[in-house]
């Protein structure tokens, strides 16, 4: 240590040794095997070679970070730790918090800090963080692109989707906002608790916090209730005749949104020869008696007119299939406002453009015929009941939740690994609001410790005194 660091012990030491052995993910048996008790002890190891290095002139503040289940399942290496820490002359104090609420993160993160101070090194109290709001996914995830989509291409691998199998991403689509797969009918047994089965794909709700993101093999956050969807909300939805209708956008179908209207105009008493309303007559056959009201709805007054490829290259042909810049402005819009018959697409260069997906609502998916066990050859847009998109969320999501920024130097964020490995370190990750917010704490006490000042907060004292330095 004194040849990496030099001979003057830093102002502040902090560790976070392996957490796998004090996982509650991790059996009660298999956290008791020799493997894992190592594991655990590393903390302690590491204390007595530090102090063994600076022994003399130890660190200010030393701070060890880990899971919640670090005092249940290793409790007899804290105590070690604290009796060592002790016999150097610290003082400490040991709890839980929420790094979501020190960090103003969209996650809820429980994690374990010891912090031991040296009244000598660090005369000045140190206290808590003031505690922050805790926001909703949805505020985070907001400012980055949706996945699958253009603006999402700038990102790289980090914002693409995970490859799900097909059965998954039905799941999810079922599976409420905010719930698990415990939701799912038959997953939990006539009068079984939800307790008595283990938390699978939650799918979090858009408005709410995260819960702690951890690597592979966690039960953490897994998909998300995405309403920006918005171009699916209302599918097959009919729009009352008196009300203004909603935006009306490229994909104007049935599918697409609140397409259709309850048209009171309909007639009561139909006319026999209307029979085959919306008919469309072959281009071969005869038509059917033509009558006074000749309308698609009242009749066969349709034909299939096989002569439409001699007109598209016609410029009266009111610019079939045209695409609109995003600058400029649209032509008149007609009652045949089709995408064939006009110039109604438009070159959007927003987020939501989707690249390589398919966008279905969720009677759609479940009727489609694909390997349940496979992941479908195109990202599936499922709108659920709820109207919007259960989805999987991205690394540079996760990262996001985490308190890293989406970009640094103008450039998208980096992490390098597969993607296992980069899940791996986002999870066990410090989220960098709630590191700096202890930092910035402990930055107040040793700067007042130098030069023998002190101040108020309003957060509780970290490290209280002991009772000789009351005295003193």
């Amino acid at each position: 240590l004194v040849e990496r660091y030099g001979a003057k012990a830093p102002d502040v030491v902090f560790m976070s040794p392996p957490c796998k052995g004090s996982s509650r993910l991790l059996s009660s048996k298999k956290a008791a095997t020799e493997k894992y008790v190592a594991m655990n002890k590393l903390a302690v190891v590491w204390t007595r070679a530090m102090l063994a290095a600076w022994g003399k002139s130890p660190p200010a503040l030393v701070l060890l970070e880990n899971v919640p289940g670090l005092p249940t399942r290793a409790a007899a290496m804290l105590r070690e730790l604290r009796a060592t820490l002790k016999a150097a002359g610290y003082v400490f104090h040991a709890s839980t918090h929420d790094c979501g609420e020190i960090g103003g993160l969209a996650q809820r993160r429980q994690r374990y800090l010891l912090v031991a101070r040296h009244p000598k090194k660090c005369p000045s109290l140190l206290y808590q963080p003031p505690v922050k709001r805790v926001r909703g996914v949805g505020e985070v995830l907001g400012e980055l692109p949706m996945p699958a989509t253009r603006g999402a291409q700038r990102w790289g691998a980090l914002h693409t989707m995970p490859k799900l199998s097909w059965k998954n991403w039905l799941r999810l689509a079922l599976i409420p906002a905010g719930g698990d797969w415990r939701d799912l009918e038959g997953v939990l047994a006539e009068g079984q608790a939800r307790r008595e089965v283990f938390r699978r794909h939650p799918v979090q709700d858009w408005n709410e916090a995260a819960p702690a993101i951890t690597g592979p093999g966690g039960h953490s956050v897994e998909g998300v209730a995405d309403p920006r969807v918005t171009w699916n909300n209302g599918a097959y939805g009919v729009q009352p005749w008196e009300t203004p209708s909603n935006t009306v956008t490229a994909g104007g179908h049935p599918s697409k949104g609140e397409f259709s209207v309850a048209d009171p105009r309909v007639s009561m008493n139909p006319r026999p020869g209307n029979w085959s309303t919306f008919g469309v007559t072959p281009w071969d056959e005869p038509s059917a008696t033509v009558a006074g009201e000749s309308a698609p709805s009242n009749g066969r007054f349709s034909v299939a007119d096989p002569r439409v490829d001699t007109l598209l290259d016609k410029p009266g042909f009111d610019a079939a299939y045209a695409v609109l810049e995003w600058s400029q402005p649209a032509r008149t819009i007609a009652g045949t406002a089709a995408v064939g018959c006009g110039a109604y697409s438009v070159a959007d260069p927003r987020d939501r453009d989707l690249v390589d997906a398919r966008v279905m609502t969720l009677d759609e998916a479940l009727a489609l015929d694909l390997d349940a066990s496979k992941a479908p050859p195109f990202v599936p847009v499922i709108v659920a009941r709820d109207g919007t998109w259960h989805r999987p969320m991205t690394l540079l999501e996760l990262s996001a939740l985490q308190g890293y920024p989406a970009e640094i130097g103008g450039k998208p964020i980096t992490w390098s690994g597969g993607r296992t490995v980069v899940a791996e370190h986002i999870g066990n990750s410090v989220p960098p609001p709630a590191a700096r917010a202890i930092a910035e704490r402990m930055l107040v006490a040793l700067v007042e410790g130098s030069v023998g000042a002190m101040s108020l907060s309003s957060g509780a004292v970290w490290v209280r005194p002991t009772v000789r330095e009351v005295r003193a």
